[in-house]
C-alpha cells in the first residue's frame, strides 16, 4: 500500500486447486478447497463449512441402477506445518474416507433425493503434540502438558433426505431432513445431530427466496476437534 516503506503486499487465497476427471467415474482434486465442496456429505458437527482444506482427494462413483449411484471419497489433508526436524511426517494431518449411496427419483410434480454414507476421519500427529499455540482446542481434553490427550479417529454415519416440488421444474420449494452420528473410540465420546429445513428450492437467486431450519445437536468433549467444528454452534466448542 502507499506509505508502507516499499514493504511487500500481503496476498490471501481462499481457494486454489486443480480438478481432473480422467474417466467419468474417477475424479482427482488437489490444492486448497472449501470443505463443503470436498465432502460428499459434510457433517457440521465435525467440519465448519468456512474451512478450506489443503491436500488431495480421490472421488469414485458408479451408477448401478436407474437413479442409484454408489460413491467413495478418499482424501489426505495437511493441518499445519509444525515440525522442528524438517520431517513432514511429524506434522499434523487428516486422513478421510467416505463411501456411500445416493438415490434420486424425479417426476413431473416431485423430486426426491436420499443420501447415506459412512465416514472415517483420522487426525494424525495430534495426540500429545498439539496445543493451543497450534490450533484451537478449547473444550477438548488436554494432558498436564497442555497438549491433546486423546486420539481422534472419528466414525460417522450420516443421512440426508430432500423433497422438492412446485413450479415448472418441480423445484420451487423444498423440505429436507439431516441426521449425523459421530463416535470417537479412544475416550468413547459421541455426538448427534438431527435437523430439518423448509423453504424455496434455491436461495439467493431472486427476491423473496427464503429458508428456515432447525437442528438439535449433542456433542461430548472429545467426540470431535473443536478447531474444525461448526463455529456457529457453541462458538465452535465441544
Amino acid at each position: 500500500t502507499w506509505g508502507s516503506s516499499f514493504s511487500r503486499f500481503t496476498f490471501n487465497v481462499d481457494e486454489a486447486y486443480f480438478d481432473w476427471k480422467p474417466f467419468s467415474s474417477v475424479q482427482l482434486i488437489g490444492g486448497k478447497r472449501e470443505v463443503s465442496k470436498l465432502m460428499a456429505l459434510n457433517s457440521d458437527v465435525i467440519w465448519d463449512t468456512d474451512i478450506t482444506m489443503d491436500g488431495a482427494m480421490l472421488r469414485l462413483n458408479k451408477d448401478i441402477a436407474e437413479g442409484v449411484n454408489l460413491f467413495s471419497h478418499f482424501g489426505a489433508y495437511l493441518v499445519n506445518h509444525i515440525s522442528q526436524t524438517g520431517h513432514q511426517n511429524d506434522d499434523p494431518w487428516i486422513l478421510h474416507a467416505q463411501p456411500g449411496i445416493e438415490y434420486k427419483k424425479v417426476s413431473d410434480t416431485l423430486q426426491f433425493t436420499g443420501q447415506a454414507a459412512f465416514g472415517y476421519v483420522g487426525f494424525r500427529n495430534t495426540t500429545h503434540r498439539v496445543d493451543s499455540s497450534i490450533m484451537t482446542i478449547t473444550g477438548n481434553t488436554v494432558g498436564d502438558n497442555g497438549k491433546l490427550k486423546y486420539q481422534y479417529d472419528l466414525l460417522y454415519p450420516t443421512m440426508r433426505l430432500d423433497w422438492k416440488w412446485g413450479g415448472p421444474k418441480a423445484d420451487a420449494y423444498s423440505f429436507g431432513l439431516v441426521g449425523d452420528y459421530i463416535y470417537n473410540p479412544d475416550p468413547q465420546d459421541t455426538a448427534y445431530l438431527l435437523g430439518c429445513r423448509l423453504g424455496t428450492g434455491k436461495v439467493g437467486e431472486r427476491f423473496g427466496d427464503w429458508q428456515v431450519g432447525y437442528n438439535w445437536r449433542y456433542i461430548e468433549d472429545d467426540a470431535c476437534l473443536s478447531a474444525f467444528a461448526d463455529s456457529d454452534s457453541y462458538s465452535g466448542l465441544t
